[in-house]
C-alpha cells in the first residue's frame, strides 16, 4: 500500500509537471503575441511606406486613388464645437448683440456630430469612384433676448444628411509627384425641414442638408521623399437651383496645404494649414422676418484659417487598415455677423483597403 501511494503521489506530480508546463509555455506564447504583433506590423507595411511615402492627414477627405480592382471601407466622425459669437474678427457678447442688434434671440452654442461612412472602388487604375453616407447631429443653444435675462432653449436635429459621390482621376505624375482631379455631385438625400418646439424651422446651419444638388470638384498636387510628404489642394462646393423652401446655400471655396513625416513604418504624424470661405445665403427664404441671426441669409458668410497636428497609425490586419486622428483650431476668423465662432473640430477615421 504505501509503495501504491508513493506511485499514485508520483502519477500525480508528473502529470502536475506536465500540466505547469504546459500552462508556462502558454503564458509565454501570449506575453509573446504583443512583440510578434509589432514585428508583423512593421514587416507589412515597411514595404508600403517606403512606396508610397507616408499617408496623407486625415482632413484630405478622398485623396488617395487605389490600385485597380481595389475596395476600401472606411469610417470618419468629425465633432465641431461653437461657442459665441463674432461680427467681423471681434467677438460679441449676448448682451452686445441684445443691445445692439434688432434680434429677439441669439446663438449661444453649438455641438455637430458626423458619421461619415464610406466605400472606394477602383474599377480602372486611372479612376477611382467614392460613394459617402453622413449620419449628422446638430444641438444648439439659444438666448431669449428682448432684454436678455439669461433665459435660452436648446434644439437637436438628427438624420441621414446628403449623399456625395465622387470620381478621382490622376492625369498627371512625375516621379513621387502626382497631380489629380475629383469630380462628383452631392444629392439631397437630408431633410431641411427640422423645427423647433414653437413649429418655426430651425436656423441654416441646424439643417442637416443643404436642400439642393451640389457640384464638388477638387484639384490636388501632393508628392513625397523617403518618409517625407507634401501637398496642396483647392476645393469647390457649388450649389445648383434652389430648394423647397425658397433659397440656396452659396458656394464655398478652400485651401488645404500639408506635411506629414514618417516616424516608423508604422507611424506618421501630419500638419495641416487650411483655409475657407463660405459665400451667403442666396435667394428668398421662407424661414421668414430673422429673430435670430443664425436664421438670417445675410449672416451665413466669411473666412476662416485652421491649424492643426494628425497621427495616423497603420494596422497589420486584414491588409492594409489604417487608424487616424486630427484635431484643428481657427487662428483668424472674419464673419458677416453675429454669428457663431468656431471652437474647434476633432476628426478620427478608420480605413480598410482590400
Amino acid at each position: 500500500m504505501p509503495r501504491e501511494r508513493a506511485n499514485a503521489r508520483d502519477v500525480e506530480s508528473d502529470a502536475w509537471e506536465s500540466l505547469t508546463a504546459v500552462l508556462v509555455a502558454r503564458l509565454r506564447f501570449f506575453a509573446s503575441l504583443p512583440l510578434v504583433l509589432l514585428l508583423s506590423l512593421a514587416a507589412s507595411t515597411a514595404s508600403a511606406a517606403t512606396s508610397s511615402g507616408p499617408p496623407l492627414p486625415l482632413g484630405i477627405e478622398f485623396l488617395e486613388p487605389l490600385g485597380k480592382g481595389e475596395w476600401s471601407l472606411s469610417y470618419r466622425y468629425d465633432r465641431i464645437e461653437w461657442d459665441g459669437n463674432r461680427d467681423g474678427r471681434d467677438k460679441v457678447s449676448i448682451a452686445e448683440i441684445d443691445e445692439d442688434f434688432d434680434y429677439l434671440e441669439a446663438p449661444i452654442d453649438q455641438t455637430t456630430d458626423v458619421h461619415t461612412f464610406g466605400l472606394r472602388w477602383a474599377p480602372w487604375s486611372r479612376l477611382t469612384l467614392a460613394l459617402d453616407i453622413p449620419y449628422v447631429r446638430n444641438r444648439s443653444n439659444t438666448a431669449l433676448l428682448d432684454p436678455w435675462q439669461g433665459d435660452s432653449y436648446a434644439t437637436e436635429a438628427q438624420g441621414v444628411g446628403d449623399l456625395r459621390i465622387q470620381a478621382l482621376v490622376p492625369f498627371m505624375k512625375k516621379g513621387q509627384e502626382v497631380l489629380q482631379v475629383a469630380l462628383g455631385f452631392a444629392a439631397p438625400t437630408g431633410s431641411i425641414d427640422y423645427r423647433d418646439g414653437f413649429g418655426r424651422l430651425l436656423p441654416y446651419d441646424m439643417q442637416i442638408s443643404d436642400g439642393t444638388w451640389s457640384f464638388l470638384s477638387a484639384l490636388t498636387y501632393h508628392g513625397y521623399w523617403n518618409r517625407t510628404g507634401w501637398g496642396v489642394r483647392g476645393t469647390v462646393i457649388s450649389r445648383m437651383g434652389t430648394n423647397d423652401h425658397g433659397y440656396r446655400v452659396g458656394p464655398r471655396y478652400g485651401i488645404t496645404a500639408w506635411a506629414t513625416q514618417g516616424v516608423t513604418s508604422w507611424l506618421s504624424g501630419s500638419f495641416r494649414f487650411g483655409w475657407s470661405h463660405q459665400n451667403n445665403i442666396r435667394g428668398d427664404s421662407t424661414l421668414g422676418p430673422p429673430a435670430n441671426p443664425a436664421s438670417d441669409g445675410y449672416l451665413r458668410g466669411g473666412d476662416r484659417i485652421d491649424l492643426g497636428p494628425g497621427v495616423t497609425l497603420a494596422l497589420p490586419f486584414f491588409g492594409e487598415q489604417h487608424l487616424s486622428v486630427e484635431a484643428m483650431w481657427p487662428v483668424y476668423q472674419n464673419l458677416d455677423g453675429p454669428q457663431l465662432d468656431r471652437d474647434w473640430t476633432v476628426s478620427t477615421g478608420w480605413q480598410w483597403v482590400f
